[in-house]
């Protein structure tokens, strides 16, 4: 995977996005247009922006493998912009409590939100009633990255490749099954994904959190999941899960040696986790570029680069405008995908 700090943004191998100019000229002007209603005194109040701490929601529970992007991005940005970044996690309903609590939040820049795919592209189309919209509500901020997951499968299984895996589900189908972190989750729509594209049938494990999922399929009450690295670096070092491919456009530079999804007969395959910044929606576009300009600075930090890439996470980097022009896409994608897996939720 490859990735770019500078002025040019590159979309996300995991998943790449489409780019018009009818798009991006549309985010523009409904940027300008918001910003051209701010009163003044409210303009005026940015110059000295931020006068005091700034609160960077995590929607998951502490621990779990986003801290790797927030809290080494909020001490860096902490430095930059001479505030405190608080990290202020509020999981639950698959991050719809945090999403919820900065979506009412005053949009003054003080409350911001680190969101993955889950929460601004998954779950619109995942929960019929969503106290939150993810384009309305919001403020784009920037894209900091992506990172694919490797499908891992218990070392017993007599599956060395995709090949074999699809091989096996078809002749023993309904079988096999599969872990995730819970419906909804980055590792079950990967996995519904394959479903599809191979046409296989492979029953759904949900679980309440990844660790949960990795144990049963180390334990071998499941088959395999869909992971990411950092999670799962340790077992497959130890010979404990077998990993026998990556979901991701491109091969990972952390594991060259592993073939693609697509490699093994299903071009187009393009899946994994990314992750954004977000503000409560009219944030003055002053403070939004503000904070633009600082996580770039974050972004082309080569201590911060090297501990993501550790766990496989390419940084990226966007303008507020291309953001959301890719999340609008996302939108699109994910819907097809969540109603082509059937997964709903109240």
């Amino acid at each position: 995977m490859t990735s770019k700090t500078d002025s040019t943004f590159v979309a996300p191998q995991a998943p790449c996005g489409r780019w018009t100019r009818r798009g991006l000229l549309a985010a523009t002007l409904g940027l300008t247009a918001l910003t051209l209603t701010v009163p003044a005194t409210a303009l005026s109040q940015t110059d000295n922006y931020p006068e005091r701490p700034i609160y960077l929601v995590i929607p998951y529970p502490p621990g779990g493998g986003i801290d790797i992007v927030g809290r080494p991005l909020a001490e860096k940005m902490s430095k930059i912009l001479g505030a405190d970044v608080i990290v202020d996690h509020r999981g639950g309903a698959s991050g719809s409590i945090a999403m919820q609590h900065v979506a009412r939040a005053a949009p003054d820049g003080y409350t911001l939100v680190l969101a993955l795919n889950t929460q601004m592209a998954v779950n619109p189309a995942l929960y019929k009633n969503l106290a939150y919209h993810p384009i309305r509500d919001f403020e784009p901020v920037a894209l900091l990255g992506a990172a694919p997951y490797v499908l891992v499968v218990n070392p017993s299984l007599p599956v060395h490749s995709v090949q074999d895996l699809v091989k096996v589900a078809k002749e023993q189908p309904g079988k096999l099954n599969y872990a995730s972190s819970g419906t909804g989750s980055g590792a079950h729509l990967a996995a519904e994904v394959l479903k599809r594209d191979a046409g296989i049938d492979l029953v759904h494990i949900p679980h309440k959190a990844t660790a949960m999922g990795v144990r049963d399929v180390m334990a071998g009450e499941a088959h395999m999941m869909f992971v990411t690295f950092g999670t799962v670096a340790g077992h497959i070092e130890a010979g404990t899960l077998r990993p026998i491919a990556v979901s991701s456009a491109q091969r990972a530079a952390i594991a060259p040696e592993l073939p693609t999804v697509a490699e093994a007969g299903f071009p187009g395959f393009d899946v994994g986790a990314w992750y954004s910044i977000f503000a409560p929606a009219g944030t003055p576009k002053p403070i939004i570029d503000k904070l633009n300009a600082a996580i770039r600075q974050v972004l082309a930090d080569d201590e911060y680069r090297d501990r993501l890439a550790r766990d496989a996470i390419a940084l990226s980097g966007s303008s507020p405008e291309e953001l959301r022009d890719y999340l609008q896409d996302e939108v699109t994608k994910w819907a097809k995908v969540v109603q082509d897996s059937g997964a709903q939720l109240d």
